[in-house]
Formats: structure tokens, C-alpha cells, sequence
């Protein structure tokens, strides 16, 4: 499929996806049509912003929706819209297209009228986008240290230090979508009407209420499940975790691991623990120096595998080496900057 600028047609087949009325086949075609160009990712960015503002806007307007509904069908009449019956019914139908195919305007056409009134004819999209856009988007960037957020919802978010995350003064009322960059931790207020959403590196995390660790780095993108269920899914494909669960998504050849999580590791830079469960040795070097801007190097490949079980609460980073150096029973030294683990 190649690119396209918007026509009713498109619109038509994104109206019916954000709806959640499409067919599998329609729900295939708006996903390729999506992913087919930048130009067409940053359109149906653009038109789900207002589609959704448009709905709390329609939810609370004083707008007249028989007139907006009218208003429109004069103008798609002047299109080449053509009045037709059926059984009494009205059926309305779009002139025909360049491949010769009718474009019919279904029942649902009603059902959102004051929306599509707004989105497809213009009549308030300039309002709406411009009130979107003053509302504004919030971000926030923790730098040298962790930071904890409550977002609008009560939800509650733990940075680790230089993690970036984007959200909105006010969530929309089917939605509340947040951006990451870096590592999080979210535990999530439940609310079925209002599914939590985060957008890291491509990649949609979908929750009603939970907690989970998100880790993005330029490799890797980790989902960790501390509780309830989340949904992972990049338009191409989805995949479901459970508590105890992780997906690891590369980067570069978007390869998906799904496995249990082992250990706890993960959650230090929100507990202050280090807690190793037979964790191997190169995995908590990793943390270390991730932790105290250290730069531990394992000399050996012979002991990178080496498991370690045992808990560290916010010590000395010179006590922990001495604990990992007794425990396994190997050599830790120091020169300038460099650690060496043989």
C-alpha cells in the first residue's frame, strides 16, 4: 500500500478502527496504511488526537447534533452524495472512487454524527486541535537521581535517573496515554473504562490496573509484570504477561522473548535493594554500575555465570564488592577508575 493523503475513504476506515467496529480485514488494511509511511503515522496521530478530544468535547457540548449531522450531509451531498430508499431507510452513498467502488456511509455514520461532523467537515477540527494543543502535554525528566510522580489519576510513577516521561494535564475520559523514554516503574490505578496506555521506543503497553517495570535502552526495550496483566504490542503484533512475567523486544530486529522473571533486581532503583535471587554475576555488574556510576569490568568469562543469592539495602558500594568477593570466592581490585573482577 502506498502512501496517501487523506481522503474520506481513509478516513472512513480509521473512524471505524477508533471505533473498535472494524472488521479483522479493515483493522489489517488500517494498521498497513499506518506503518506504510511516516507521513501516514504522524496523520492518524494527528487525527486520533482530535477524535479523541473531540468525543470529550461532543460528550459536553451544547452543539446541536441533528444540525451538525444535517450540515454535514449537505456538503457531502454536494460531493456527489446520492439520496437513495430502501425499505423506507435512507441510504446515503459517497460519488464513486477512481477504482469504481461505491463509498458508503454505514449506520454508524449516525451513531457519531457530531463527531464525525467535527473531525471530517471542519467545522470545529481548528478549535479542537488548538484547545488540545494549548492544553498541553506535561514533561517530566529525572536526571541524577530517582523521581517519584502521581499522575492526574492517582497512578503512580518511580523514575530512574535519566528517564523522561511525557503525559497530558488531563487524561481523556476512554484513555490515559503517557510517553516513556528510559526506565519506569508504574503502579497503575484501576479503571476498566479508562485502560492506561505507554508509548516507549514503538512499542504500546496497555493495563487497566497493575504495577510493572519498563526499561527502554538502545538495544532492548524489557517489560517486567510485578502484578496483574499487561498487554505489549507494536501494531504487527501483541503479546500478553502475567505477574512473574517479561518480554524482552530488540531494537534493531524486533526479536520478542517472553520469560519468567527470576529475580528482583530490577526494582533497586525505587527499594534501595539489591536483591539477587541466583542471579548471575555479570547481570548485578551491570546494576552496580549503573547504580554508583561505577565501572566494574569481569576480566574472567569463566565466572560471568557465576549465581549470587543475597540482598544488599543501600550499602557501600566498597561493602558490597567485599560480599560478592567472599561469596564467590574471587578477586576484586581497583586501579584509577577501573574495578577488575577475575
Amino acid at each position: 500500500m502506498q502512501p496517501f493523503q487523506s481522503n474520506h475513504a481513509i478516513d472512513e476506515l480509521l473512524v471505524s478502527y477508533l471505533l473498535g467496529e472494524a472488521t479483522e480485514e479493515q483493522q489489517r488494511s488500517a494498521l498497513e496504511w499506518i506503518n506504510t509511511s511516516p507521513e501516514n503515522e504522524r496523520y492518524f496521530q494527528q487525527f486520533q488526537q482530535i477524535w479523541e478530544k473531540s468525543r470529550e468535547l461532543a460528550a459536553n457540548s451544547s452543539v446541536d447534533v441533528n444540525a451538525a449531522w444535517e450540515r454535514m450531509r449537505e456538503k457531502l451531498e454536494k460531493g456527489g452524495m446520492e439520496e437513495g430508499r430502501n425499505g423506507g431507510k435512507e441510504e446515503w452513498k459517497t460519488g464513486r472512487r477512481e477504482d469504481g467502488k461505491v463509498v458508503s456511509l454505514a449506520g454508524w455514520w449516525r451513531r457519531a454524527a457530531a463527531i464525525l461532523a467535527i473531525v471530517l467537515t471542519g467545522a470545529l477540527s481548528r478549535t479542537i486541535y488548538q484547545q488540545w494543543t494549548n492544553a498541553g502535554w506535561m514533561e517530566l525528566v529525572s536526571q541524577e537521581a530517582t523521581l517519584q510522580k502521581v499522575l492526574p489519576d492517582s497512578s503512580e510513577i518511580t523514575l530512574n535517573k535519566g528517564a523522561i516521561i511525557e503525559y497530558p494535564k488531563q487524561f481523556a475520559r476512554n484513555k490515559r496515554r503517557i510517553k516513556l523514554k528510559g526506565e519506569a516503574f508504574f503502579d497503575v490505578k484501576r479503571n476498566p473504562e479508562q485502560p492506561f496506555e505507554v508509548e516507549v521506543n514503538k512499542l504500546t503497553v496497555t493495563v487497566l490496573g497493575t504495577s510493572f517495570n519498563i526499561r527502554e535502552t538502545d538495544s532492548v526495550t524489557v517489560v517486567i509484570v510485578e502484578t496483574g496483566t499487561v498487554q505489549v504490542s507494536d501494531g504487527h503484533q501483541s503479546i500478553v504477561l502475567n505477574a512473574g512475567e517479561q518480554i524482552i523486544v530488540g531494537n534493531t530486529k524486533r526479536s520478542w522473548t517472553k520469560a519468567q522473571q527470576t529475580d528482583k533486581l530490577y526494582q533497586y532503583y525505587r527499594t534501595r535493594t539489591f536483591n539477587c535471587d541466583r542471579t548471575p554475576l555479570w547481570k548485578l555488574v551491570e546494576v552496580l554500575n549503573e547504580a554508583y556510576d561505577s565501572n566494574i569490568v569481569i576480566i574472567n568469562p569463566d565466572i560471568r555465570e557465576l549465581p549470587i543469592t543475597t540482598v544488599f539495602e543501600n550499602q557501600p558500594l566498597e561493602e558490597v564488592l567485599s560480599i560478592i568477593s567472599q561469596t564467590l570466592d574471587i578477586t576484586i581490585t581497583r586501579k584509577d577508575d577501573q574495578i577488575y573482577v577475575e
